[in-house]
Formats: structure tokens, sequence, C-alpha cells
């Protein structure tokens, strides 16, 4: 495990991580929560996931990612990454721009199951309805932490909704 748990690493640093990252295939468990990294920080490092093959949890919470370009840089890196199964992104402000992250890690290419953590990143009913078909026709989400968001119960009624319809997702 690599952790750089709230260490204020800068975008320099999240650069100097990914390149790491591009030629390490031994670092299994990446932790980088709380970092603040900025929209270039955060796309520095993603894209270097895009070579890598040995990480298999990875942990970007409490960095930014209210940023659609860097979103999807970060769900390209993770469809294309074979055995990523653990991906955790809470605290990251992206609003409404998890409706696009949902919809892009839905139609993973790899058959791994993935965990996705979401909490606390302001995600709203829109949100929940604008991924609903995606969801509906995941193949490779099996967890979905929503928690501590703005997801009512109208939001909560379209989820139940999902899993109804779909046998991959098992725990929201």
């Amino acid at each position: 495990c690599l952790s750089f748990f709230s260490d204020g690493l800068d975008s320099f640093g999240a650069d100097l991580i990914g390149k790491f990252l591009k030629s390490n295939t031994t670092v299994t468990d990446l932790e980088l929560y709380g970092n603040k990294f900025t929209s270039v920080g955060t796309f520095l490092l993603v894209k270097s996931l895009k070579r890598n093959t040995g990480l298999i949890k990875l942990a970007l919470g409490g960095n930014n990612f209210n940023d659609g370009f860097v979103l999807a840089t970060l769900a390209e890196a993770v469809n294309s990454h074979p055995n990523l199964v653990f991906l955790e992104l809470g605290d990251s402000e992206m609003g409404g721009n998890a409706t696009f992250l949902l919809s892009k890690l839905a139609t993973r290419r790899f058959p791994k199951p993935l965990i996705l953590i979401l909490n606390n990143n302001d995600i709203t009913d829109d949100v929940i309805a604008a991924s609903a078909q995606a969801l509906e026709n995941n193949t490779s989400l099996t967890e979905i932490n929503l928690s501590e968001n703005e997801i009512t119960s109208a939001g909560a009624s379209v989820l139940a909704k999902v899993l109804k319809k779909n046998n991959t997702l098992k725990v929201l």
C-alpha cells in the first residue's frame, strides 16, 4: 500500500506519482485521499492509470473531481484497467458530473466487478434520474456508496427500480 493520506500534495506531487505508476506493477493499493489536487493535478495523475495494471484499490476522495474533462479521463482509465476493483471518490465535489461517471463506469470492458464510493458528492435526485438507464444496463458496478448526498425519497425510488432491473448491482 502506498499512502499519501491528506499530505497536502500539489499538482507536481500528483504528476510525480502518476509517472511512478506508469511503470510500477507492484503497488496494488494507492491512497491519495484528501490532498485537494487541482483539476490539473488530478488530470496528470489519472491519465497515468491507463498504463498501470497493478492497482487493485484506488482511493482519490477528497480531491477535485468537479471538472468534466478530468472525470472523462478517469472513467477512461478505470474502464481500461484490467485489475481495479475498488474506486473511492468520496468528498470530491463532483455534483452533476457524477452522471457522466456513473454512465461510463457502468459499461466497463473488463469482467472484474467494481465497487464505487461516491459519498458526500452533492449528488441529487436529478443525477440519479439521469443515470438510471446506464445503471439498469450496468455490467460492472456491484456496489455504489451514495451516502451523505442530496438524494430524497424520489431518488431512492428511482434506485429501487434500477435494482429490480439489474442483476449486477448488489449494494447501494
